[in-house]
């Protein structure tokens, strides 16, 4: 079995476009409750952007953060772009 290199160390990724069922306007995700991007994303490099796409009607007043949860740089939706403060 060849060993790869984790590629979150690489430096080769600089953008993830992040899923989500729920997003807010600063930026925060609401993703299934099983924390695999919220493990992925701690992994990247600080440089990385994080992008989340979502509709008019996935936005919410405040999604609930814990510890573990990353907000995104960028929202975007149809009618607006959010960018994290």
């Amino acid at each position: 079995i060849q060993s790869h290199p984790d590629v979150t160390e690489s430096g080769v990724i600089d953008l993830v476009i992040v899923p989500g069922v729920g997003f807010d306007k600063r930026c925060a995700r609401l993703g299934h409750g099983k924390g695999y991007y919220d493990c992925f994303l701690s992994k990247l490099l600080p440089s990385v952007k994080t992008i989340g796409v979502a509709l008019n009607e996935q936005l919410v007043d405040e999604v609930p953060m814990d510890e573990h949860d990353r907000f995104l740089d960028y929202l975007f939706t149809p009618s607006n772009v959010y960018e994290r403060s």
